[in-house]
């Protein structure tokens, strides 16, 4: 997804402003190679976590633990306050 935005972005102000379209595209390149990195980074680290389940409060987190293998449960609040597992 940030490689789409990233793009999305490199388009517009290269429409916008063409006459820095060389520092837009050399600075989106260097963007990509950090976003790579960091998704390597990531991966490796939850790599001993594939195919686990974790417990999440809010489902901010859902194409994150998508994106990386891992299985997010929910846990909502009833009416009484206590929260219940959803799975």
């Amino acid at each position: 997804m940030a490689k789409l935005i990233a793009k999305n972005v490199l388009d517009g102000v290269s429409l916008t402003y063409p006459q820095y379209v060389s520092t837009f595209n050399k600075n989106y390149q260097r963007l990509i190679v950090n976003i790579d990195s960091i998704d390597a980074s990531i991966q490796n680290s939850l790599l001993p976590y594939k195919n686990k389940k974790f417990i999440i409060y809010h489902p901010a987190l859902a194409y994150f633990a998508r994106d990386y293998w891992i299985s997010p449960r929910y846990l909502w609040k009833s009416k009484a306050k206590n929260p219940q597992l959803k799975i």
